[in-house]
């Protein structure tokens, strides 16, 4: 809000211009009257030298001053071209936001079935597990200035299912420090060290991704019925039993009840 001094000031700019135009060989002329808390008022002088006054409302009072050019230049969209950058093998959907200060790009995609190396610090232990999972599907919003992910999703296709699409239902990542909503991030990954990482945004699956798979972790999430659905009390047991079944069984999985493109939009169904 401007404080009086420049409101004032604004005021005296205004009259001054206007009346310039009044008193010019200019074939019509609007002088304006803004006073405090009222709508402005015109005092319109047309080309045959008839004067009219009129309350205006802030579309009408653009209108006058400059026969609409304003209001036309507003409702006319600009053209803007953003080139993405190199996009990962499997990405599925990407969309960008400029802000004033950075562009985002957001991406979701799937990484094909492999095993992961998973290590576990649990009471002063360090123990590695050798897991094999479905397609890994994730969203990483990735700061184009920072060269850096600043957000990332994390959840799973249904095992067997075939490539995953945007049509995909998605399963809750089964295991530690991922949140059905961290902040305001759907299957939101809980990661200190997410921003600090440099990348290319062609190579997030592997240097952000994956890393967080293979990161040493705690039991962060598990245990509180929001991230598994398996029948073991303790996160090394559960780890014990993927490995050895050597597969992750069906029914240790929870549906989340969207899809990739809801993952994608961040929107529940």
């Amino acid at each position: 809000m401007m404080h009086a001094d420049e409101l004032g000031k604004l005021k005296a700019e205004l009259r001054t211009n206007i009346e310039r135009a009044a008193e010019s060989s200019c074939p019509s002329s609007v002088l304006l009257l803004i006073r405090d808390n009222r709508l402005p008022v015109a005092r319109i002088t047309d080309e045959c030298g008839r004067v009219s006054t009129k309350v205006m409302s802030l579309v009408d009072l653009l209108a006058a001053l400059d026969r609409s050019t304003v209001l036309t230049q507003l409702k006319r969209q600009g053209l803007h071209h953003t080139e993405f950058p190199q996009l990962p093998p499997g990405t599925l959907l990407a969309s960008v936001t400029e802000r004033p200060d950075r562009t985002e790009f957001a991406i979701t995609g799937y990484i094909e079935p492999q095993q992961y190396l998973f290590v576990l610090e649990e009471a002063g232990f360090t123990r590695t597990f050798e897991i094999n999972l479905p397609h890994l599907v994730y969203r990483a919003v990735y700061d184009d200035d920072k060269k850096a992910v600043t957000a990332l999703s994390l959840a799973l296709a249904r095992p067997g299912s075939g490539t995953p699409t945007a049509d995909s239902d998605l399963l809750r990542w089964p295991f530690s420090n991922v949140y059905d909503s961290f902040g305001t991030v759907m299957a939101g990954v809980c990661w200190p060290g997410l921003s600090s990482i440099e990348t290319e945004l062609r190579d997030v699956p592997e240097t952000v991704v994956k890393r967080f798979v293979t990161t040493p972790n705690n039991a962060d999430m598990y245990g509180r019925g929001l991230s598994h659905n398996a029948p073991y009390t303790g996160y090394g047991a559960l780890l014990e039993a993927i490995e050895s079944e050597d597969a992750l069984q069906e029914e240790y999985l929870t549906p989340l009840g969207y899809t990739v493109a809801h993952l994608h939009r961040q929107e529940p169904r």
